[in-house]
């Protein structure tokens, strides 16, 4: 609907800018529900496909950004259940869209380790950096604690005018 509204044209400059939202909005909930299908999949046949989603998504969401990604082939993250990857996921998205949307980076980088029991993704960019004790406005920041504290993980986020740091701690077990 939003895309054939935006087609249409004729709306005012603040309706086309929520159109647009919506159109967003929508296609980063198919993109969601896809991986998280792809990992229930992965669950059932055996697989283990959270770096390749890890590094999918980043190409698609950081087209035009130069991004590097160092994933430990060694990390254990089969061992994760479905529901931690799903969470996972999600968090790594909304970094990455917040990365797209506010941080005017041009570089990223991301990595995944994991060390003894504890899976660890931080992702860096240097982006121009944001206050993290002021009171935002959006869901984001209040959803990555949220997620990570559901499965006895953490959040770490640094940040400074030449960039930002993000570091998702999460324990293989509950």
């Amino acid at each position: 609907i939003a895309q054939d509204l935006l087609a249409e044209g004729g709306q005012s400059p603040q309706s086309r800018e929520d159109l647009t939202d919506i159109k967003d909005i929508a296609a980063e909930t198919v993109d969601a529900m896809r991986d998280i299908t792809r990992l229930m999949q992965s669950e059932r046949y055996g697989t283990d496909d959270l770096p390749t989603l890890l590094r999918e998504t980043a190409d698609r969401m950081l087209r035009g950004i130069q991004h590097t990604l160092d994933l430990d082939d060694h990390a254990q993250t089969r061992r994760l259940s479905v529901d931690r990857q799903r969470d996972l996921m999600l968090m790594f998205k909304e970094a990455l869209h917040n990365i797209t949307r506010h941080a005017a980076a041009t570089e990223v980088h991301i990595t995944l380790k994991q060390t003894h029991n504890v899976i660890i993704l931080t992702i860096r960019d240097n982006g121009h950096g944001f206050d993290t004790t002021a009171k935002h406005t959006g869901m984001g920041l209040t959803n990555l604690h949220r997620r990570a504290a559901k499965h006895q993980g953490s959040t770490d986020i640094t940040s400074a005018p030449q960039g930002t740091v993000l570091t998702i701690t999460l324990p293989l077990h509950a």
